[in-house]
């Protein structure tokens, strides 16, 4: 774990009892306090099929929490997407996404799962 430029990184995590191989806590500041910001929680795989079992994984604990605000769809890449909760800042947006991106130069592929705004302080503000 460590921080850099208002983040925390934690590696080999656990969300609940499902590891993860990477999360980035985004934090913002106003005056002595720090406002939880967003989430990412992700795995680089290998294969498009490990990517998809974890993005399953990641939604089946989510669709527990979440039922009856999950959405799930094709996104622009092909792969199966998932949107849930109801966002603090816009009601017409989710709280949190369940996505796959895939790097074409090394062929692999990342599932994030991605929680914000959490806790928001406009950006013009003095922080």
């Amino acid at each position: 774990m460590w921080e850099r430029d208002g983040k925390i990184f934690v590696t080999n995590g656990y969300i609940g009892n499902i590891p993860f191989g990477l999360g980035i806590f985004n934090f913002r500041f106003k005056d002595d306090s720090s406002y939880l910001y967003a989430v990412s929680l992700s795995d680089v795989e290998l294969t498009s099929n490990q990517a998809k079992s974890k993005r399953e994984t990641f939604a089946d604990v989510i669709k527990e929490k979440y039922y009856g605000t999950i959405r799930e769809y094709i996104d622009d890449t092909g792969f199966k997407r998932y949107e849930f909760g109801i966002n603090p800042l816009d009601k017409n947006e989710p709280l949190g996404k369940i996505f796959i991106v895939h790097n074409r130069n090394t062929n692999k592929y990342d599932t994030v799962l991605y929680y914000g705004p959490i806790k928001y302080i406009e950006e013009n503000s003095d922080f």
